[in-house]
């Protein structure tokens, strides 16, 4: 094998090492970026759960989006990016039927509950689903190893 052969193996093998560590590096960047949305929407989450308390319940869904929309997605996969925009639209969706039940206090779930008994069961149901499909994606992606 003369030297010149040597020298580019060399070479190629050091750009795949390269190439293989960059593309760990953005993995890892990627997973970081994930766990920090969840991070913050479990944190969101929860505050939307009993903020519901003392303001309607519209109001509470409004504040969570207003947040969520805030989150930094960057660095996150593009298609965690697109399913958490949809999981957002299905709650942007959800205040429709809950402009109904502006006088409604307490516990989100336990307000969700309520309305689930109420004349808007049906259409609350369908979006409580939808809520619930759209969060299915993004928890494929909680469960994906760096």
């Amino acid at each position: 094998m003369t030297k010149s052969i040597k020298n580019q193996l060399v070479l190629l093998f050091l750009i795949a090492c390269l190439l293989s560590c960059n593309s760990n590096a953005y993995k890892e960047e990627q997973k970081s970026c994930v766990d920090s949305v969840i991070r913050m929407d479990d944190s969101l989450g929860s505050i939307r759960n009993n903020a519901s308390k003392t303001i309607s319940l519209s109001e509470t869904i409004k504040d969570y989006i207003e947040s969520l929309n805030e989150l930094e997605f960057n660095a996150c996969p593009e298609k965690f990016h697109i399913a958490f925009k949809e999981h957002i639209e299905a709650w942007e969706e959800m205040i429709r039927t809950t402009d109904n039940h502006p006088e409604v206090r307490g516990e989100m779930h336990d307000l969700f509950d309520k309305i689930e008994l109420s004349p808007d069961s049906i259409v609350f149901k369908r979006k409580l689903k939808r809520i619930w499909d759209t969060w299915a994606p993004i928890e494929e992606f909680i469960q994906l190893k760096p």
